[in-house]
């Protein structure tokens, strides 16, 4: 399989997103369109296999672009959501070619690219999708359980992802899977409850997931050092404190 079919998913990705914001009456079925030829881009990238390997490489761009949709759903800025686009487009299309990459053309292919692109990905993910459950609770009012729910897993399985694509086994990340989870289940409730925009509330969820997992990584990896745990720490912290002093609170 060609790289260059990577530049051909980008293409279609990029049709079918322009016009779900062209034409707004036909967004399900654009988005539905785009979700497809994502997965069967994916599929085709790790020969053609229903298998784990192919639902762990389909995590991360599968929800990523899920994840902007509902972003873009709720979106009332034209400029935003085109640079959602470009940045959706363009992060899925890099994820893509080094699959392509590592898949058939392994000689090629550059150490921990598949992983840092996932980085990216899953921590971008983790904003639109928490972004889009706050707007579902503030405009649709949408039962919290059933978004907490929906939170717990988007959390797992983008938590799996990210220990499975650094080449963590299961049996040793299984239990930071489920803890952290759970943290940052809970988080999200705490959140929830605050008088400010989904886009803030976002922030604050997607720096705690980039705190949890770093954290984590560094702990299963044995390279956990103070300086390491006081500069994620002053990171987060600072995000935090400058994302609730400039907010808008509603």
């Amino acid at each position: 399989m060609s790289v260059y079919f990577s530049y051909l998913y980008s293409l279609i990705i990029i049709a079918g997103l322009e016009i779900s914001l062209i034409k707004p009456e036909f967004f399900i079925w654009a988005a539905l369109g785009t979700l497809f030829f994502n997965i069967l881009f994916v599929w085709l990238a790790v020969r053609a296999k229903f298998n784990t390997n192919f639902l762990n490489f389909l995590i991360s761009p599968l929800f990523f672009l899920f994840g902007g949709l509902i972003f873009l759903g709720f979106s009332d800025s034209w400029l935003v959501k085109e640079l959602v686009i470009v940045f959706l487009v363009t992060a899925n299309t890099v994820f893509l070619y080094y699959l392509i990459t590592f898949t058939y053309h392994k000689y090629k292919y550059k150490d921990h690219s598949l992983s840092n692109i996932s980085r990216i990905i899953n921590i971008s993910s983790i904003f639109f999708w928490f972004a889009g459950l706050f707007d579902l609770q503030a405009f649709l009012k949408i039962p919290l359980w059933l978004l907490i729910v929906v939170g717990y897993l988007v959390a797992y399985l983008t938590l799996y992802q990210f220990f499975s694509i650094i080449k963590i086994k299961f049996s040793a990340s299984k239990l930071f899977i489920l803890i952290s989870s759970v943290l940052l289940l809970e988080l999200f409730y705490i959140i929830s409850w605050l008088p400010l925009i989904s886009v803030a509330k976002a922030i604050l969820m997607t720096s705690a997931y980039y705190f949890i997992t770093s954290l984590s990584r560094h702990y299963i990896q044995a390279t956990l050092a103070k300086t390491v745990y006081l500069r994620y720490s002053l990171v987060t912290g600072l995000i935090w404190i400058l994302t609730l002093i400039t907010a808008r609170w509603e």
